[in-house]
């Protein structure tokens, strides 16, 4: 089975976990960050549907389901991996189990070993779910906390072509995952996770990790290396070819007005309080009635968008993955 430690990224997106990614690969020669396929956020809730794994063909449903998620990619994987080829390694590994942690767990180790790494950094969504499923299957895997103030995390988050115009719905994300986050983060020992914040990384990139290096052992190499973090192209990690912008934070105070400033302090208050945010004015309760309309004028500007970009090529990558995801995610009927 394979021994070598793994790290895992808890954090929401929008915090710059590409960017972290990213300089980690280029300054240590032992974790390689692959593009996020989202292994577990889909595959294990989806993993009681495939029957009994210990069935080859089972399994192999949930191999190809995985190679999908590293192909159908606006940034796929360079690497070919094939159903039968995976299947064997997995036999291979003597795994004590078949399942999506120790499927993936493979899967990002192979494409690792491909780049001239010992292991993975995946920044996959959702971690925070998974945190102790991970360690009770991988028990020396390190975790990083990332977080980012969450009112330039919302600048970031209403900028994306597909996502909702609505500061609560941003908001109430951004708490919740940061509860998560916060929970996964006190529950583990000081070896087992680090936390970091985007806007430290932002002040000295090399410092922070020259950090990370040493809570992970490994040697911090000074000259970027060459590698390829990303394949393909998409918009929202068009900043990541440029040099690190440093006085990217309190975007807020140019793009917000105050009512929207107070809307997300007001939702947000609790954690940024914790992770050591100063809030611009003396939070306020909102008022039901403009809950319902924020949220609604917010989800109709994003449908109506959304319903204008669907055939544009520049958005078809996303649009062909969200299919794919769509196909994978356990369906309920929510109209009950």
């Amino acid at each position: 089975m394979i021994n070598d430690a793994p790290l895992f990224l808890l954090a929401s997106e929008r915090s710059g976990t590409n960017l972290l990614r990213k300089i980690i690969t280029q300054h240590q020669d032992v974790y390689f960050g692959p593009s996020p396929a989202h292994f577990l956020c889909i595959l294990y809730y989806k993993e009681p549907y495939y029957g009994d794994l210990t069935i080859d063909d089972n399994f192999k449903m949930m191999i190809k389901d995985s190679l999908d998620l590293c192909y159908v990619h606006f940034s796929p994987w360079s690497i070919e991996l094939d159903i039968e080829n995976i299947l064997q390694r997995y036999n291979d590994e003597k795994f004590p189990k078949r399942n999506s942690i120790f499927l993936s767990h493979l899967l990002m180790t192979i494409y690792a070993r491909y780049q001239g790494y010992k292991t993975y950094f995946c920044k996959d969504n959702n971690l925070y779910d998974f945190v102790f499923e991970i360690l009770h299957c991988i028990p020396n895997a390190k975790f990083i906390y990332l977080h980012r103030d969450p009112r330039d995390f919302s600048v970031s988050q209403y900028k994306r072509s597909l996502q909702t115009d609505s500061l609560i719905r941003i908001s109430n994300l951004w708490a919740y995952e940061q509860v998560k986050c916060i929970s996964a983060f006190s529950s583990l020992d000081s070896e087992d996770i680090i936390k970091v914040s985007y806007e430290d990384i932002l002040k000295n990139s090399k410092n922070e990790i020259r950090r990370i290096c040493k809570f992970l052992k490994v040697n911090f190499i000074e000259d970027e290396k060459e590698v390829e973090v990303f394949t393909g192209k998409s918009e929202e990690w068009s900043n990541l070819d440029k040099p690190i912008i440093k006085n990217n934070t309190k975007k807020y105070l140019k793009v917000f007005s105050k009512k929207q400033i107070l809307i997300i302090e007001s939702i947000t208050e609790e954690q940024m309080k914790y992770l050591g945010y100063n809030l611009e004015y003396k939070p306020k309760k909102i008022k039901v009635l403009n809950k319902i309309f924020e949220i609604f004028w917010g989800e109709l500007k994003f449908r109506i968008r959304r319903y204008f970009i669907k055939n544009d090529d520049k958005h078809l990558a996303n649009i062909e993955r969200s299919k794919l995801i769509n196909r994978l995610a356990v369906k309920w009927n929510r109209s009950i």
